[in-house]
């Protein structure tokens, strides 16, 4: 009998997670243990499970620490030094950092083949001969925000990753897993060379109190504050995987693209966030190895506690200051995201809100509000009509001065009376216009809906989400939560 179809996770952090750099293990997760459950966890207390109908949805914290600490003279704008004028030479020039443009980060790269047993220990296979396991990588749009109320800027830059597999199972065994790796891009301070931390977000907002998230720099005896996240968007692009019987093995081939988001929020007089790429091939046999290691405050060109280093011969660095463009329709781009299937961890974040523990400001310009959203519809919440269910669906949101359309485009529902889900990709896509109020409100009509309600947009200054509430004719209602990335 073949194997079962493969399923996506989250992304896998198996390499240095502190101030380091870090190994990804992108979505991969073949599953070949026949008859086995689906539903049954194949990874690591490391990895978060997900399908490939599910968004890997990831989220950031809003900075807490403040702007830079108080400079002497801060009342005196025209005698302040900005961290351009450093009076140590910078780690970039001081070390000869390839310094590139966007456009020159184009490459390719040999991944990492990992293999699981059945109890999630990494194994190695004498048996598989891999003829293919390689990555390409590059970079997308970046996006530059205004100075917030708090003397902010936040940088979005996508990153696209493509990986191939091409492997083969001489003994067409089935007791195995595997991830194929490749290695992430560090966000590094050009002034200092410190590697930051660069955390990976997978369930709903965080914590605005949590500084597991913020990383400080010190430049001329000045502390800036600097949160860093990368998001996955898993399912913006497509995967194809198959495999052909020869005899008595097993060939594989596997094909996946993934963007990445890295959201960079610094203090606007500070100018030293970098994205930093290797390259070069890297041998990864004993750097997984070594699995469960941490470092801090490494500097770039460090070697970590497993011995690698970025190679300068063999890296491109990318100064987000000299790039970042503040245009809206990127901004969108960037954030607009799909999913299909059952994303229920990209709305944790609601218990907080019940609570009133979110701390959110309301989007002010409506055209960062254009793109996708993903959207859940929370159905007779207290079952006062026996017609509780959760509704899972994207929403394509135009927004032009007041005007407001929403076009709601169903994927999957879920009941609580069986608990069994409904595939309503097939249901045609209702669409709802209005109009903003003064407030930032909307009021929206379309479709069988009575009302239709969004109390706001709002952003914590990485991610955005929409409240809101919807009441048909027939007088079911439901709680209206949107969010992305």
């Amino acid at each position: 009998a073949p194997p079962q179809q493969p399923k996506s996770k989250a992304p896998l952090i198996i390499g240095i997670v502190a101030g380091a750099v870090v190994l990804i293990g992108i979505v991969i997760g073949l599953i070949l243990l026949l008859g086995k459950d689906k539903d049954d966890d194949t990874k690591a207390e490391t990895t978060t499970e997900a399908t490939e109908e599910v968004t890997t949805e990831a989220t950031t914290e809003k900075a807490s620490a403040g702007n830079a600490k108080p400079k002497d003279n801060k009342e005196d704008e025209t005698t302040e030094a900005t961290t351009e004028e450093a009076k140590v030479p910078a780690f970039a020039e001081e070390n000869g950092c390839n310094m590139v443009s966007p456009s020159e980060i184009n490459y390719t790269g040999q991944g990492a083949l990992v293999f699981y047993d059945t109890n999630n220990n990494i194994i190695d296979l004498d048996y598989i001969e891999a003829y293919q396991k390689d990555y390409t990588e590059s970079v997308g749009l970046i996006y530059k925000t205004e100075p917030d109320k708090n003397g902010f800027v936040t940088y979005y830059t996508q990153i696209n990753l493509n990986l191939d597999a091409n492997f083969t199972d001489t003994k067409r065994t089935t007791d195995w897993t595997f991830d194929l790796g490749a290695w992430a891009p560090d966000v590094v301070d050009y002034y200092t060379g410190k590697i930051l931390d660069t955390p990976d977000y997978t369930t709903g907002l965080v914590d605005e109190d949590d500084e597991e998230y913020l990383s400080t720099v010190s430049v001329n005896d000045t502390d800036y504050d600097v949160t860093v996240a990368r998001l996955f968007d898993n399912n913006s692009s497509q995967y194809t995987w198959d495999y052909t019987e020869s005899g008595s093995s097993m060939n594989y081939v596997y094909r996946k693209a993934i963007k990445m988001v890295y959201i960079v929020k610094v203090p606007s007089d500070y100018d030293g966030a970098m994205l930093v790429f290797q390259t070069g091939d890297v041998d990864y046999d004993e750097y997984i190895a070594e699995y469960d290691v941490s470092d801090s405050d490494l500097t770039l060109f460090e070697a970590d506690s497993a011995g690698y280093q970025y190679n300068p011969e063999s890296t491109l660095c990318l100064r987000l200051s000299d790039y970042g463009l503040s245009n809206s329709d990127d901004f969108c781009n960037i954030l607009s995201t799909n999913y299909v299937g059952h994303p229920e961890d990209s709305f944790n974040w609601i218990g907080d809100y019940y609570n009133g523990e979110l701390s959110l400001d309301r989007v002010e310009n409506n055209d960062l509000l254009n793109g996708t959203w993903n959207g859940f519809l929370w159905w007779d919440q207290d079952n006062e009509m026996g017609s509780y269910s959760e509704e899972y669906l994207n929403v394509d949101v135009y927004a032009y001065q007041d005007n407001l359309e929403m076009t709601f485009k169903y994927n999957v529902q879920r009941f609580s009376s069986s608990g069994d889900w409904r595939d309503k990709s097939d249901i045609s896509d209702d669409i709802y216009t209005g109009n903003f109020d003064a407030e930032g409100s909307a009021n929206l009509t379309g479709g069988e809906v009575e009302s239709f309600t969004i109390d706001g947009f709002y952003t914590d200054g990485y991610v955005q989400v929409a409240i809101g509430k919807i009441t048909l004719s027939s007088g079911e209602s439901a709680s209206v939560f949107m969010y992305r990335p």
